[in-house]
């Protein structure tokens, strides 16, 4: 994490000293002095040896450590990801507009009736899919199993849409393993976090969390569409650009 850089004098950057910061936090020196080691908040400015100096993003920054532990229980080691993701294009109040949505999207979409969350040996049997495979999605993280060692419901689907493909003749002795699939496990990947930046700017400090909750379930939907028309757009694009004497 990159310390505050020694550009301004201190008086002109209203820096606090560590006293201060911990009377505005309400958190004792010695568990801000902790942070810092453990890289949750950046090296404060220091002018002498004995001398440091925190501007006022010290004062969201902990406060938001301290609601993620006091609230939602997350270990350090969690709080720190999630700063670390955040940092380069979120701010903290936007970092906790997503944290209001957490558990609160798809609630409204209904689940398979009567589903029994499968562990490896069901999930096989139930899709037809080979052990090896299974594991093999499951370590290039395109499905993931719950903390009892079962596979939620999206795993499941995902699986059965890998069958379907390779009945449909995507199967590893053609060449298309779980690489091939990895390639839209990265770009939706990429694609979900660009999202959740823009969504979580745009909506920080205008909307109450039922009304983010509802935007984002109703634009999901639609945005999914979307992309499937424009992604069908663009392989009609390159096709003509591969071949230019073809009307695709």
């Amino acid at each position: 994490m990159t310390p505050i850089t020694k550009n301004k004098p201190a008086h002109k950057q209203k820096l606090l000293k560590m006293h201060e910061l911990s009377r505005l936090t309400g958190v004792p020196p010695g568990t801000i002095r902790y942070y810092i080691n453990e890289g949750l908040l950046p090296r404060p400015l220091k002018t002498h040896r004995n001398m440091a100096y925190y501007d006022q993003s010290y004062v969201q920054r902990i406060r938001l450590i301290r609601e993620l532990q006091e609230k939602r229980y997350f270990p350090l080691s969690i709080i720190k990801q999630i700063l670390e993701q955040g940092e380069s294009s979120m701010d903290t109040q936007e970092i906790k507009t997503i944290l209001e949505l957490e558990g609160r999207l798809f609630k409204n979409i209904s689940t398979l009736p009567k589903f029994d969350p499968p562990d490896l040996k069901a999930l096989c049997e139930l899709t037809g899919v080979s052990k090896e495979e299974v594991l093999e999605m499951e370590r290039v993280g395109i499905i993931w199993r719950k903390l009892d060692g079962r596979f939620d419901e999206d795993s499941v689907r995902i699986i059965e849409i890998l069958r379907k493909l390779r009945d449909a003749g995507y199967t590893e002795e053609a060449g298309f393993n779980s690489e091939f699939i990895k390639i839209y496990v990265d770009l939706i990947e990429v694609l979900a976090r660009q999202e959740v930046r823009f969504f979580s700017k745009t909506v920080t400090g205008r909307m109450s969390p039922d009304e983010m909750v509802n935007m984002a379930e109703n634009g999901i939907n639609l945005l999914n569409t979307l992309i499937g028309l424009l992604r069908k757009r663009m392989i009609l694009k390159i096709g003509r650009e591969l071949d230019p004497q073809r009307q695709l």
